[in-house]
């Protein structure tokens, strides 16, 4: 809603100095809203999933990737968000992480628009912390 309002203001704002920007703003906010709740919708439609020995990580449409179990060094439960760092990928969006998953080696996440990154550390959110955590130490 915020972001609705947003939009609106600054389209207002810059109609008075050009028309055409203006309507160029007001298009790439209304771009940033959509990409917004289709992120949202897509986090709760692809949830985290364990499935033949890897964890499948799946962050709306932000980033995605396949870890083997067996990468998997230490799973801790954390209150608060990690310290940002260039091996840490962040899957929460509008809460805190609840989870901080270490792999024993870095492992290729991919992002939106075919992007690629290496993480070592994955900071999430997981709705049964204690189940997740029983799940991959069995």
């Amino acid at each position: 809603l915020v972001g609705l309002i947003e939009t609106v203001v600054l389209h207002v704002l810059l109609n008075r100095w050009s028309p055409v920007v203006a309507w160029c703003a007001t298009i790439a906010g209304f771009y940033g809203l959509l990409f917004f709740v289709a992120d949202l919708v897509a986090t709760i439609k692809r949830p985290v999933l364990i499935r033949d020995n890897q964890v499948i990580f799946r962050f709306g449409l932000r980033s995605y990737g396949e870890v083997a179990i067996h990468l998997i060094d230490q799973i801790v439960a954390i209150n608060d968000k990690p310290e940002r760092h260039s091996d840490l990928l962040t899957g929460t969006l509008l809460a805190a992480p609840n989870l901080l998953v270490t792999l024993r080696e870095p492992v290729v996440m991919s992002g939106p628009f075919g992007t690629q990154r290496s993480v070592r550390r994955i900071a999430l959110c997981i709705d049964n912390k204690q189940q997740f955590i029983q799940e991959l130490t069995h």
